[in-house]
């Protein structure tokens, strides 16, 4: 990551995450990827531009009034920033103690499963309230998380094609008209009930104990995302290919 006057650019293989901080004088923001616009922002705080090949991102920050208008160019060099490929396999665990909703950041996280080499299985909030999608947009939306892979491969597989047939399930759900499970994360819910609620981290401890027959270890009726973190962190059952260094749950949930 690099902090250079209003902004915080962060890059990987295929995108790039500008945030800009709060206060700022600027409340005009224009990015161009090697030369060619992009996008603008007026008054944002954050952004994701898709970049495969790009060497330079440039962005023009402008500062108006009604008396003037003043434009500041910042150029950022991509290239050697780019991340490694990463494999991913049916079965691994991404843990991210960062949310979208900043406030949440170190207190509530996310978390998913993956089940194949691009895709994942995630119960992101609201509805849909399990959805597939890219690990690429989860790695841009959670830069600060872990990747877990359990030692068994058949373990891993048997948990994801769960979480396969439980994302069918529920679309099969809503197209004829019943919204279940909820998306919920009260602590009262009962954990292996997989059809009243679902929550982020309850839908990867559900794929493991239904799908591998295999219950991860939890302190309270609530699997939080740091309850998978810390659980995970510890057991011989998986280990730790990745963390981000910016990785931190404040509380124990």
């Amino acid at each position: 990551m690099s902090k250079v006057n209003d902004l915080h650019i962060e890059t990987a293989d295929q995108w790039v995450r500008i945030q800009m901080k709060q206060p700022t004088v600027f409340n005009n923001f224009r990015f161009y990827l090697d030369g060619q616009y992009k996008a603008s922002i007026f008054n944002g705080q954050e952004i994701y531009l898709v970049n495969t090949s790009a060497s330079v991102l440039t962005i023009v920050m402008t500062e108006s009034s009604w008396r003037e208008r003043k434009d500041v160019v910042f150029h950022y060099w991509l290239t050697a920033q780019r991340d490694e490929p990463t494999e991913y396999l049916p079965g691994d665990i991404l843990v991210a103690s960062d949310n979208v909703n900043e406030k949440l950041t170190g207190f509530v996280g996310h978390s998913a499963i993956v089940i194949n080499q691009n895709e994942l299985i995630e119960s992101p909030g609201g509805t849909p309230a399990i959805v597939k999608d890219t690990i690429e947009q989860f790695k841009m939306k959670h830069p600060e998380h872990a990747h877990f892979r359990p030692v068994s491969s058949e373990m891993g597989e048997k948990a994801a094609d769960y979480a396969i047939n439980y994302e069918k399930e529920y679309k099969k759900n809503l197209d004829e008209g019943n919204p279940s499970p909820k998306y919920s994360y009260l602590s009262t819910q009962d954990l292996t009930d997989p059809w009243e609620y679902i929550y982020c981290s309850k839908l990867v401890w559900l794929a493991y104990y239904y799908g591998a027959d295999y219950e991860i270890e939890n302190d309270f009726l609530w699997m939080s995302p740091e309850d998978l973190y810390t659980q995970l962190s510890k057991n011989e059952d998986f280990e730790k290919l990745n963390e981000n260094e910016n990785m931190n749950f404040l509380i124990n949930t």
